[in-house]
């Protein structure tokens, strides 16, 4: 599955821009609802700055922020680690003039037998955050609805500065 998500053609293509032209906001839109959609992510929520940010700061934070959570998941050696046992998240950067934040999907990586409960990722990725971006706030859930996440989370990729605001945890991987 992650080799998949490093970029879809589809996507690849949006990216590009088919034959040169403008990006095609709506197919972009179109093709990440079914990423987001189809691809098998657990957790989806939400990472408010509560303060003005650059899209470049916003991007830098959130690097910061998946280096420590994966080493409060993972342990010492975390940057050491396989990126298929590292936290993989996609995130899309909203709301920059009023509130900027970033809606992401997620699955964390665990070193236990069992798989930690929704409430302990919720706090983890609480204290994190809150580490990163003093006076930030966050929001975890289990995905219940894969349709009205995918469709909520991508809503503000129709604007022209979309593509920028996008942000996989894999450009963080050394």
């Amino acid at each position: 599955m992650r080799e998949m998500l490093t970029e879809t053609s589809e996507t690849a293509l949006i990216r590009r821009g088919k034959y040169g032209q403008r990006t095609n906001t709506t197919a972009l839109k179109a093709a990440h609802t079914r990423l987001a959609r189809d691809l098998v992510f657990d957790y989806a929520g939400g990472l408010a700055f509560n303060r003005a940010v650059s899209p470049a700061d916003a991007k830098f934070l959130l690097g910061r922020f998946l280096a420590r959570l994966d080493r409060a998941l993972l342990g010492r050696d975390w940057a050491k680690a396989e990126h298929t046992t590292r936290t993989w998240l996609i995130a899309y950067l909203e709301q920059l003039a009023s509130n900027p934040h970033y809606h992401f999907f997620a699955n964390f990586p665990y070193r236990l037998p069992y798989k930690p409960s929704t409430q302990h990722y919720e706090k983890l990725v609480e204290q994190v955050w809150r580490k990163v971006v003093p006076g930030g706030s966050t929001d975890v859930t289990w995905i219940y609805d894969r349709n009205g996440a995918a469709s909520y989370y991508t809503k503000e990729l129709y604007r022209s500065d979309a593509l920028e605001n996008i942000v996989l945890s894999s450009e963080f991987w050394a």
